[in-house]
């Protein structure tokens, strides 16, 4: 199990899973491959983790998106 799988299945508010998720992505970067591979076949419950990761992510460095999908 990935690190993101660990956090989605703590029992922890949602809100920290998102804010634990991101500080994993801003971090270390090419932990969004698997947050993409997690996307394609999670939950919409996860997919909503992760688009409200991605949206975190990209509010504070906006240029960000663009440096990891070229």
């Amino acid at each position: 199990m990935d690190k993101i799988q660990d956090i989605l299945s703590q029992k922890i508010k949602p809100k920290e899973k998102v804010n634990q998720i991101t500080q994993i992505i801003i971090e270390d970067s090419n932990y969004i491959n698997n947050l993409i591979m997690n996307f394609k076949r999670g939950t919409d419950v996860e997919k909503g983790t992760y688009a409200t990761v991605l949206k975190q992510v990209s509010s504070g460095n906006p240029g960000w998106i663009f440096s990891v999908f070229p």
